[in-house]
């Protein structure tokens, strides 16, 4: 799987082209999602304007969709390799490695503050602040990381460079397994360890809701919260779903290094692994059905609507309504 400035054959090209292709996909998709946010913000598609920063979650949200495109334009960038037929070190190189690398860790930090905040809220019954100290210090507190990992790690090695080529794309240098499993894997599989341990009593907590506002005969909204709220634990699954396939493979390279992994599975765990922004805006407009427009109500701000996301999430009470209606 790891080589360095090896001639691509015709299925190593073919895959790249995949690859690039779907990281393409999910580039258009966060890029529209995110203009379609800012659409509703400036109240094109309703009388009023959909605040969409109104809450902590709403800051981690929009940094796991710049994460995504981050990581996205990194895979794009792989459509040189495709032209040229081979991967070479250099600028481009190391471009594409930084972009990847930033956007994949970034995702992941945010999707673990996603699944820690929804914890919070809705199984521990802790009403959140709202504040902006809160949403700037965590997203200050991922970014300044981000930023270390990459001024740190590429002026301390230097022989080879820290950033190379990585079979059909460009990542940390082969040289540096430990850098590797440190500064990705190893953070990718303590969020997934982590979510799973989060979600799995969340799960029961709002399953027993559910049940409780059924039997309890509890109001439309009561039962439209628990609803929702259930939507978010999509999120930690497809984190996981999306992250296994690349990381068992680079679970084999790192532990078996003379075992030949296919093309076909490398090209399953890369177009898994770049589908990510796809997912996650798929998923965005799942949870929030109200930032898809309608045209046929004029006196109704249609981007305000009540299904507008995480009423509940921000409460930690199944049973109050939170709108993002209200004007602040």
């Amino acid at each position: 799987m790891e080589g360095n400035d090896d001639s691509f054959s015709f299925g190593k090209r073919a895959v790249s082209l995949l690859i690039v292709q779907t990281g393409a996909i999910s580039l258009v998709a966060v890029a529209s999602l995110l203009t379609l946010v800012l659409c509703h913000n400036l109240g094109w598609f309703g009388r009023r304007r959909f605040k969409f920063l109104r809450r902590p979650i709403d800051y981690f949200f929009l940094g796991l969709l710049i994460c995504d495109f981050i990581r996205a334009v990194g895979h794009v960038t792989g459509i040189a390799w495709v032209v040229e037929g081979r991967i070479s070190a250099g600028p481009t190189c190391t471009a594409e490695a930084i972009l990847r690398h930033v956007g994949a860790v970034g995702e992941t930090f945010f999707t673990l503050t996603i699944g820690i905040y929804t914890f919070v809220a809705i199984y521990l019954r802790y009403d959140i602040p709202n504040t902006r100290l809160l949403s700037f210090g965590v997203i200050g507190a991922i970014s300044l990381f981000l930023i270390l990992m990459v001024s740190i790690s590429v002026p301390t090695h230097r022989e080879p460079p820290f950033y190379g080529p990585a079979g059909l794309w460009c990542w940390i240098d082969n040289a540096y397994r430990a850098e590797r499993i440190g500064l990705k894997y190893g953070i990718f599989w303590m969020v997934a360890l982590i979510n799973i341990c989060l979600y799995v009593p969340l799960f029961w907590s709002l399953r027993r809701d559910g049940q409780n506002q059924s039997s309890q005969s509890t109001t439309t909204s009561g039962r439209e919260s628990v609803s929702i709220a259930s939507k978010m634990l999509v999120y930690p699954i497809a984190y996981i779903f999306l992250v296994l396939p690349m990381s068992i493979i680079r679970w084999i390279v790192f532990t078996r290094p003379n075992v030949h992994v296919g093309t076909g599975w490398i090209a399953l765990a890369g177009i898994t692994f770049g589908s990510s922004g796809l997912v996650n805006s798929l998923l965005y407009i799942i949870t929030r059905p109200g930032l898809l427009p309608s045209f046929h109500k004029k006196d109704e701000c249609t981007c305000c609507g009540n299904s507008v996301a995480l009423r509940d999430v921000e409460s930690g009470d199944p049973n109050r309504r939170i709108g993002l209606d209200d004007d602040d």
